[in-house]
């Protein structure tokens, strides 16, 4: 009986800490670029679309940003994504592979704004 009581509450236990997880937030991607994650507060500033082999360029005003640890919390989820990482010089530069995709962060303060340069193709 004992046996019993206690095959229960684990079970209880175990559905109880299962249910409580939370579910990992899905990763939404840049309209002008469908094959990159999206980060919170990214506002399109300029898009330059390339022929066909060359890098499209895109210009964006990152909020609620921080200079020093944005592309490094970005590769953070480009790796999730499946990214792999080419070159890394935080805070500044970041280029990331993915299959034939090649895509190249920039990050830029001036005017006490952030700004996000992404070249891509």
């Amino acid at each position: 009986m004992k046996k019993n009581t206690l095959l229960i509450l684990i079970i209880v236990i175990i559905i109880a800490c299962i249910s409580c997880s939370k579910p990992e937030p899905q990763i939404t991607y840049l309209e002008e670029f469908p094959h990159i994650p999206r980060r919170e507060g990214m506002t399109l500033d300029d898009l330059q679309e390339a022929e066909e082999g060359q890098f499209s360029q895109a210009t964006y005003t990152l909020k609620d940003a921080n200079y020093e640890n944005f592309l490094t919390q970005y590769k953070d989820l480009l790796i999730k994504d499946g990214w792999e990482v080419i070159q890394d010089e935080p805070p500044r530069t970041l280029s990331m592979g993915k299959g034939e995709r090649i895509a190249v962060f920039i990050l830029d303060e001036s005017d006490s704004n952030l700004r996000l340069m992404l070249l891509s193709k």
